[in-house]
């Protein structure tokens, strides 16, 4: 495998250590599974001839859903599949945003009430290995980030409403995923 001779290669050139070995294993493999889900969603973006709406779910999952944490699959054959899953869902999502004719107002609404369930329940579920200000460090790039990506999609609602349904979709995706390890549904 890539993966194995690649460690290989560092370990021999005294790059890493051997007690390393696992961390950058677990890296690496996170490093191509995350390139191959944002490579195979992008080709599915520009065949449905909605490219941008594959670099938006891309970039929210980067910058947002990596700090508030929430529902992980047990493979990665599995984190494939639900990435797929939630893309699919949040197209279907846009159009049904679109038929309900959501506004600006809405989009500040509901981004309102994302902010106020991000401050309340990020981070999880790493929250249980993180110290105290790492958990408010976590909460507060959540936060920020989510609601720059919340002004982005008001501001370019005149300009093309699917970018900011996308928005409005794969934030609300991500906090439904913190919330399922919140706790709040069971």
């Amino acid at each position: 495998m890539i993966i194995n001779v690649l460690i290989k290669n560092l370990l021999e050139m005294k790059i890493i250590k051997l007690e390393e070995k696992g961390v950058y294993e677990y890296g690496i493999k996170l490093l191509l599974t995350s390139l191959f889900n944002a490579f195979w969603i992008m080709c599915i973006a520009i065949i449905l001839q909605r490219p941008m709406l594959g670099i938006i779910y891309i970039l929210i999952l980067g910058t947002v859903r990596t700090q508030i944490g929430g529902y992980h699959a047990k493979s990665y054959l599995g984190c494939f599949v639900c990435y797929n899953i939630f893309f699919a869902f949040s197209i279907f999502i846009c159009k049904i945003l679109h038929l309900i004719k959501c506004n600006e107002i809405m989009i500040a609404l509901i981004g309102a009430i994302y902010l106020l369930l991000i401050y309340k329940f990020a981070p999880v579920p790493f929250a249980k290995i993180l110290d105290d200000d790492e958990k408010k460090e976590a909460r507060r790039k959540a936060f920020s980030r989510s609601f720059l990506w919340i002004t982005i999609a008001v501001l370019v609602f005149g300009f093309k409403k699917y970018w900011s349904y996308e928005i409005l979709s794969v934030l609300g995706i991500s906090i439904f995923l913190m919330l399922t390890e919140s706790g709040i549904f069971r």
